[in-house]
């Protein structure tokens, strides 16, 4: 993956959150001709991947954004103290949601497929 953009109304509050969130690096700023900041652009910790926040009038995500917990640098228990709208789980994903209400998680899912299952 390259990249991934969610657009927002409320720029400021979204990176503000997003900048908090273990696994993701502030990679550059972006600015409009005025002056004001247009997106804030994240370097997912570990790939080669980036996720742009970006501004609009119509917020737009995916269904869901998932992280990996290896990647975090931190345990499921450390990723659970988090002060986030923790929104359910799966075996191996914990799922919250960001200020606009789009679903985000940290999966632990392994590494590797199992060739029994392919």
């Amino acid at each position: 993956m390259h990249h991934i953009a969610i657009t927002t109304s409320n720029l400021e509050e979204m990176g503000k959150f997003y900048q908090q969130l273990p696994g993701l690096i502030v990679q550059q700023a972006n600015l409009d001709i005025s002056g004001r900041m247009r997106s804030l652009w994240f370097q997912v910790e570990h790939q080669n991947s980036t996720l742009m926040i970006e501004r609009d009038s119509i917020s737009k995500a995916p269904a869901a954004f998932v992280l990996s917990l290896k990647d975090s640098g931190k345990t499921e228990q450390e990723i659970e103290s988090l002060d986030l709208a923790w929104d359910g789980r799966t075996d191996f994903t914990l799922y919250f949601r960001d200020p606009d209400g789009n679903k985000l998680g940290y999966s632990n899912y392994p590494d590797h497929w199992n060739s029994d299952l392919i």
